[in-house]
């Protein structure tokens, strides 16, 4: 038994291995001849539907309103004793004991007080009896917080959440975050001008449309009519199964298919059986690469993608390309089939290196690459495209497609259209009229793209030139511009 397992350690030890290759200047994918991750043949079909996406887009009807999310300026304090419960301070925030005065009642329990930090609730609705927040600066970012609902003073004017934790097993003393919002949370309109940057991002990317239909944890039925297609192509081969394959529940082992692929094109029965697995497959939501590579070369493209987006790939390493190849093969074929909101969700989760993984670290986030330069030879309207999946509003529809912050700013590097991105930026930042925290995310989208320059001498000009002009900026983010300086990885390149 134990050897097992340290032949199963050395197999994923291997596999992260492999990962491991020697990246060209376009990440890990090995491009075509074009210098892109496509063929000619599937840019051309996917600049057809690009064609006539754009015909719709021109006839969508820019007349929404978006509106941010509920945000304001919060004060957070922190509260601690060794012997005090700290459960009268909550029992006053019940009774609405005014901020001060809780401050002055219980000083002797104040830890800490940070009144830097903007706080945004991102959802009206509770999930799993929760309601969430994101908090933080333009200058250091926004985390994700959640609070029972019970813990988030639900009156018009929302004034205060709080966490608490019991002294015990996993803490030394009682603790208390309290979130003071003085001013309470308040929306603000988003301007007309920004508001058709989310639309565009709606008119390109299909919010009915979902990449993967399996999920991590999708329970695999048994395919009924698996067997007669193995036996049969095992009837052929007249070899042994091959174990190995099988031990990793491979549906068809590699022997086979390579077998059925070089022997049974012109094989009615095998055919037969081929499409019924497929058929099978395909309503159970389960697959494996050997089904899809026979689906794809003798069925059809839409089916093989159907059984693609029916098999969640996981990765086991930061180093695993494995989903990435995955989503690379999903949007070859959906540029083969015209599934063009298919393509697009998957290339942006390869630009935006969305996947599962057992680990991730940032030593292999720079050999991933951004891969925009793809969607630009698409001409598509990057610009527009890259700022409106960074902001946020409160009435979007579902499953509207945000991006990466940090990698799309990375991306923008890569762009023909860098003149245009600085001057967007930078207007969309004075705007007053925006709501501070889509200011604070486009201000961690262009300070990325500054970090990401390869050109220094060009990012310290924009660097020096954004400070000279930091006071035509909002206060809120005057003093995150004044500390801009390049990692200091780069100064000397």
């Amino acid at each position: 038994m134990k050897l097992i397992f340290v032949f199963l350690g050395i197999v994923l030890y291997l596999n992260c291995s492999h990962s491991q290759t020697s990246y060209n200047v376009r990440g890990e994918f090995a491009t075509q001849s074009n210098g892109l991750m496509y063929s000619d043949k599937d840019m051309k079909v996917l600049r057809y539907i690009v064609d006539s996406l754009n015909l719709r887009f021109r006839k969508c009807e820019f007349n929404r309103e978006f509106f941010s999310y509920p945000q304001g300026q919060a004060c957070t304090v922190e509260f601690e004793s060794k012997t005090n419960s700290l459960k009268s301070v909550i029992e006053d925030l019940r009774n609405s004991i005014g901020f001060y005065e809780i401050l002055k009642k219980y000083k002797q329990f104040i830890k800490g007080v940070d009144s830097s930090q903007l706080i945004s609730q991102y959802s009206d609705q509770s999930f799993e009896g929760k309601l969430y927040f994101l908090h933080g600066t333009a200058g250091k970012g926004y985390d994700y917080l959640s609070f029972p609902f019970d813990q988030v003073d639900k009156s018009a004017v929302k004034k205060w959440a709080y966490e608490y934790y019991e002294k015990g097993e996993y803490h030394n003393e009682y603790s208390l975050d309290v979130h003071f919002f003085p001013d309470g949370l308040s929306r603000k309109r988003i301007p007309s001008a920004y508001s058709r940057l989310l639309e565009y991002v709606d008119c390109m990317i299909d919010t009915n449309a979902t990449v993967m239909l399996a999920g991590y944890e999708s329970k695999q039925k048994e395919i009924t009519s698996l067997s007669t297609l193995t036996d049969y192509i095992q009837s052929k081969l007249k070899t042994p199964v091959d174990s190995f394959d099988l031990m990793f529940g491979n549906l068809i082992t590699t022997r086979q298919a390579d077998y059925a692929m070089k022997h049974l094109g012109d094989d009615a029965e095998f055919m037969k059986k081929l499409n019924e697995v497929t058929d099978e497959c395909i309503k159970a939501v389960r697959s494996d690469p050997e089904l899809e590579r026979l689906a794809e070369a003798f069925i059809s493209e839409q089916k093989a993608l159907t059984l693609k987006r029916s098999r969640f790939v996981m990765g086991q390493c930061s180093q695993d390309e494995s989903p990435r190849l995955h989503a690379l093969d999903i949007a070859k074929l959906a540029a083969e089939s015209h599934s063009w909101d298919i393509f697009l969700r998957s290339h942006l989760n390869i630009m935006n290196d969305r996947f599962a993984r057992m680990s991730d670290g940032s030593y292999a986030w720079d050999g991933r690459k951004t891969y925009l330069k793809e969607l630009e030879e698409l001409d598509l309207n990057i610009v527009d495209l890259m700022l409106g999946l960074t902001l946020r509003a409160s009435n979007l529809p579902d499953n509207h497609y945000y991006g990466t912050i940090w990698r799309m700013g990375w991306a923008l590097t890569e762009s023909r259209e860098q003149e245009r991105f600085q001057e967007a930026a930078l207007e969309m930042m004075k705007n007053k009229e925006l709501d501070e925290l889509n200011r604070g995310l486009i201000f961690l989208l262009y300070s990325t793209y500054l970090y990401r320059l390869e050109d220094t001498n060009k990012a310290n000009i924009l660097i020096n030139n954004f400070k000279n002009s930091a006071g035509e900026f909002p206060s809120s983010l005057q003093p995150y511009i004044s500390q801009l300086k390049l990692p200091e990885t780069k100064k000397g390149k």
